[in-house]
């Protein structure tokens, strides 16, 4: 703005010595013109004189020359001598030529204007043609600068191509704002994909949550299941019966291990049966005959703190020898786990 009003300025001043000479101008041209009116009307004058004189022909003939010099003295416009030497007529050409100068000054002034208005159209495309090529230029950051370096080879005099500083200034705030909310849009893409995926993320890891909890559930399930005691007896060899009371956590029976068991032995049945014998801590060997065979089939499996039920058949009890069931009779034990040898 400052380089703008400096320029103003010095063209009024400029302005200003221009009108003044052509003041000056005007004023010797008027004095000239007066001078010569005064030489044509003293020529006149003396050659009115010898004219009046008769017999003088000669000079009546040659009175044309000396008017034919003297209008070649001035190639302005011939006016009258009484025209010339009056001063109303220098009044009004002074006023013509001042209408003149003012015309003149209006025309400039108007010439001025268009050429302001020619100018800020032409900045107006150059922003707005900035503006368009910064669009299709998003990615590509070189592209401001090629452009630039093609501004600097063209011509350089012309008003229309030049820059102010302000409107420099403005085009890089424009920039820098456009790189602005291009680096906010990445983030903000960027955050989007991260939210996403660490959405996803959650959704794996509650589904493989909720598949180790489906498992554990079934898992557990089974455990419950196997330590369940069996529903009715299952049959084992030799005609052997057992049913799980209550299923042991402890060690496992183990061939040819020493073992301790409490038990009791009815007749006929398991709760109402008459008691044939009985013990609190009865210990033996399993597998080794120290006990009928019934027991060494029943008792595999059992566990430490488990209950058995078993129903022995003669031919794996006592065969034939009645101990108090009758000949023949099935003999119903239950049996308590209490020790297991390591």
């Amino acid at each position: 703005m400052g380089r703008s009003n400096g320029s103003k300025r010095n063209r009024r001043e400029e302005e200003d010595d221009d009108d003044d000479e052509l003041e000056s101008a005007e004023m010797k041209w008027l004095t000239h013109r007066q001078a010569s009116a005064g030489k044509r009307q003293k020529a006149m004058d003396d050659e009115v004189a010898p004219t009046s004189k008769p017999g003088n022909s000669k000079n009546e003939n040659d009175s044309s020359a000396p008017q034919k010099k003297i209008s070649n003295i001035d190639e302005g416009p011939q006016d009258s001598p009484t025209d010339a030497n009056s001063p109303e007529k220098d009044t009004i050409d002074k006023k013509k030529l001042k209408k003149q100068r003012q015309k003149e000054r209006q025309k400039e002034k108007k010439q001025r204007q268009r050429e302001k208005k020619d100018q800020k159209a032409t900045d107006d495309e150059v922003v707005s043609t900035s503006k368009s090529e910064n669009s299709k230029n998003e990615n590509d950051s070189s592209a401001p600068q090629k452009k630039m370096a093609n501004d600097d080879d063209g011509p350089q005099n012309s008003p229309k191509n030049e820059k102010s500083p302000e409107e420099e200034k403005i085009e890089k705030m424009k920039l820098k704002k456009q790189r602005q909310k291009e680096r906010q849009k990445v983030k903000k893409a960027e955050a989007a994909l991260a939210a996403e995926k660490k959405k996803e993320n959650r959704k794996k890891e509650a589904a493989k949550a909720l598949e180790t909890k489906q498992r554990r559930e079934q898992e557990k399930k089974k455990k419950v299941k196997e330590r369940q005691p069996q529903q009715g007896f299952v049959t084992l060899a030799k005609g052997v019966k057992y049913q799980d009371l209550t299923l042991g956590k402890g060690l496992p029976v183990q061939d040819r291990k020493k073992v301790r068991v409490s038990y009791t032995l009815r007749s006929k049945s398991h709760t109402t049966g008459k008691i044939l014998d009985s013990s609190a801590n009865f210990p033996f060997r399993l597998g080794k005959g120290e006990v009928i065979k019934g027991w060494d089939i029943g008792l595999e499996g059992m566990k430490v703190g488990g209950v058995r039920r078993l129903v022995v058949p003669p031919q794996a009890g006592y065969g034939n020898k009645d101990i108090g069931a009758g000949i023949g009779a099935d003999l119903y034990f239950q049996i308590d786990l209490l020790h297991v040898a390591p």
